[in-house]
């Protein structure tokens, strides 16, 4: 069984959770949840937990390095990034301003 396939979604801004404030990026595809996390600026928090996962040269990465490793370690990265939010009220506050801000630019389009 396959899942759906999304066509490439470009979205007129993003805001970066890092600087409170919204700029252009470049588009992402509907699935890619790695780069959307490491654009909203938890990619020092994806950092840690691929270090703590036993990844030790996690913390100098670049990003699309980054993005290769948690391509390939989605299912231990997922659960570890949900047991953050889930203990770190300001990590999720902060994570999920970057999902409010992305639904209020949707609301706004024509």
């Amino acid at each position: 069984m396959t899942g759906p396939v999304f066509a490439p979604v470009t979205y007129p801004t993003e805001c970066k959770a890092s600087q409170n404030a919204c700029s252009p990026t470049a588009p992402h595809q509907a699935d890619d949840l790695e780069a959307q996390l490491v654009d909203d600026g938890l990619g020092p928090e994806l950092r840690e937990i691929l270090t703590g996962l036993g990844h030790r040269d996690a913390p100098g990465l670049t990003d699309d390095d980054l993005l290769q490793r948690l391509r390939g370690n989605k299912t231990p990265c997922a659960a570890a990034l949900a047991a953050r939010l889930k203990d770190d009220q300001a990590l999720a506050q902060r994570a999920l301003a970057a999902f409010r801000t992305a639904i209020a630019q949707l609301r706004e389009l024509p």
